[in-house]
C-alpha cells in the first residue's frame, strides 16, 4: 500500500516550478501518484519514498521542501 505525504515547497512560484518538481519526483521510479497544489505551495506524493528522500529529490530540483504544518482540521479528523 502506497503511503501519502504532504509537503511545502515555499519557493515553487510558477508552473515551470512545479514541472521540474514533478519530473524530479517521478523520474526516481518510486512514486504512484504526484499531486501539486501551485496556490497553495503543497506537494502530495504518494508512492514508497519516505519523506526524508522527497526532501532530497524536492533540493535536487533547486527547491526548498519543509514539512507541512497541520491545521485545525487536521488535527480533529
Amino acid at each position: 500500500m502506497a503511503k501519502k505525504i504532504i509537503i511545502k515547497v515555499s519557493d515553487m512560484t510558477c508552473e515551470g516550478c512545479a514541472s521540474k518538481i514533478r519530473a524530479a519526483l517521478e523520474n526516481s521510479g518510486k512514486t504512484e501518484i504526484v499531486d501539486i497544489n501551485l496556490m497553495d505551495k503543497d506537494v502530495s506524493v504518494s508512492g514508497s519514498l519516505c519523506e526524508s528522500d522527497i526532501f532530497d529529490l524536492v533540493r535536487q530540483a533547486g527547491y526548498t521542501p519543509s514539512p507541512k504544518k497541520k491545521g485545525w482540521l487536521d488535527r480533529i479528523l
